[in-house]
């Protein structure tokens, strides 16, 4: 049950040189060491979202207590639009949420594994995995041809050319892990 340093690198390169991939994947937050940037970035997300939920709840106070606004020219257009920053029921917003990376790097590896079996003859399997502890989180599951079973996080990371390996166990336990620049292989 090995995952060697060749294996993890034709995979990683199959993510790192998808266009929507680079799109979905790479962020400033990438600078943020630890595996903290996909954390850093939800977060940031999220408090984006308080503020401009605490922004329509006093835009609605002040057309309820102050009725000439509601007709102002200024009212009407802040009426009109939805002040929510991030829905992560949106896809154009689900798709830089773990869920959506993880889907957009099985996609990445699958299609680069048809193109050029050869270089994936140690894989048999590809998909996502999900753990619910201490949060909701997927990744990318790959199961090699010893039976291996390994999870690429690239949302932990936000870096194309340096996801988060862990063993599955690991991953569904919530720890361990390596940065893939720092990944030597498993035996």
């Amino acid at each position: 049950m090995a995952l060697s340093r060749e294996t993890a690198n034709a995979l990683v390169e199959a993510v790192a040189n998808d266009e929507h991939c680079q799109q979905q994947i790479k962020s400033v937050f990438l600078l943020i060491p630890g595996g903290q940037a996909g954390a850093t970035r939800n977060m940031g997300m999220a408090l984006l979202n308080g503020v401009s939920m605490k922004a329509d709840e006093g835009m609605k106070w002040l057309v309820n207590r102050k009725p000439d606004f509601a007709g102002s020219w200024l009212g009407k257009y802040l009426i009109s639009r939805d002040l929510t920053v991030f829905d992560p029921s949106d896809p154009s917003t689900a798709r830089y949420l773990c869920t959506g990376i993880a889907d957009a790097t099985l996609a990445a590896i699958q299609a680069a594994k048809a193109k050029r079996p050869g270089v994936f003859t140690k894989v048999s399997a590809v998909d996502v995995v999900s753990r619910f502890e201490p949060f909701d989180h997927t990744a990318t599951a790959v199961t090699t041809a010893d039976g291996g079973e390994y999870v690429f996080d690239w949302w932990k990371t936000l870096h194309p050319w340096s996801p988060m390996l862990y063993r599955r166990d690991e991953f569904l336990e919530n720890r361990g892990g390596v940065l893939f620049v720092h990944f030597g292989g498993w035996a």
